[in-house]
């Protein structure tokens, strides 16, 4: 359990500590009014060889995180098939000193409960503080500006609480209604994804710097950070305008092939590229 949990808690760490030198393990808070001025709707550069760092993975609308907190390992089967059948991840918020003393395994579980988890693709996070809430509709759904292009985070306890069968089985399908309404969104309009991918996303994006320049009949662009490489290695999404007339798009970074998916706005061709920072440079050429 400790190498799995050991890429988690370097991150969760990040908020704890920051590193000399150029490589930091975590940005400054930021002044007031933010690092940057939120866009209220997605970017479109306007020229062929213009780019821009995405807001969030995909060129999503906003994030969202789902968290089970206090270890809970009676709802671990029916989180695990709950995710399966909709094709989404979880963090865990894993209280250690439970397992490591074996306090009541029955509910807290143990370092091979917690493997079961991170073997089935679940990642464990070290979290000694919790608080949760279950609603007919997640907050954040409902119209609030401040959260609109936001990382939302949806925080569960024991989704089974409760003094009767009937009464556990009707907080369950509480539950189940918010989760299977955040994943009808994850497709296009909102990035569903685990709490360490989305806080190495936000610092890497914090503090990236892009340039990029159509040459010919490709665009180049360079895509660099300020952050820990070993550690913040996660894919930004890097929205280039593309010259007129192109169909299709295909891209490399450091002479590797990467990700790339085609989209138009209004007519004009473009295309989204997952690109790490300080990984050497990207080209884009035209698809065949």
């Amino acid at each position: 359990m400790e190498k799995c949990l050991s890429e988690t808690i370097a991150v969760v760490l990040c908020a704890l500590s920051a590193l000399g030198g150029e490589q930091l393990m975590n940005l400054p808070p930021p002044e007031k009014g933010g690092r940057f001025k939120t866009p209220t709707d997605l970017v479109w550069p306007e020229k062929p060889g213009d780019a821009d760092v995405c807001l969030w993975s995909g060129d999503r609308f906003a994030a969202c995180s789902i968290t089970i907190d206090d270890n809970c390992k009676p709802d671990h089967g029916w989180w695990l098939k709950l995710s399966e059948e909709l094709g989404i991840k979880l963090t865990w918020f894993v209280i250690t000193d439970h397992c490591v003393h074996k306090r009541n395994a029955g509910f807290n579980g143990t370092w091979a409960d917690w493997q079961k988890l991170a073997d089935a693709g679940g990642k464990g996070h070290v979290q000694m503080v919790a608080f949760g809430e279950t609603q007919e509709e997640p907050k954040w759904i409902r119209g609030n500006k401040a959260l609109k292009r936001g990382w939302n985070i949806v925080l569960y306890h024991f989704v089974h609480a409760g003094r009767t069968d009937d009464d556990r089985e009707k907080n369950a399908a509480v539950a189940e209604k918010e989760v299977r309404y955040i994943a009808s969104l994850k497709d296009e309009r909102l990035w569903v994804c685990r709490f360490d991918d989305a806080a190495k996303y936000g610092q890497e994006r914090d503090s990236a710097t892009l340039t990029s320049a159509l040459k010919g009949d490709k665009v180049e662009f360079t895509l660099t950070d300020r952050m820990k490489d070993d550690i913040f290695d996660y894919p930004l999404t890097v929205k280039v305008r593309l010259p007129d007339g192109w169909k299709s798009a295909k891209a490399t970074q450091g002479g590797k092939p990467v990700a790339v998916r085609f989209v138009s706005h209004d007519g004009a061709p473009y295309a989204l590229v997952e690109a790490v920072p300080d990984k050497g440079s990207v080209t884009v050429v035209r698809g065949q």
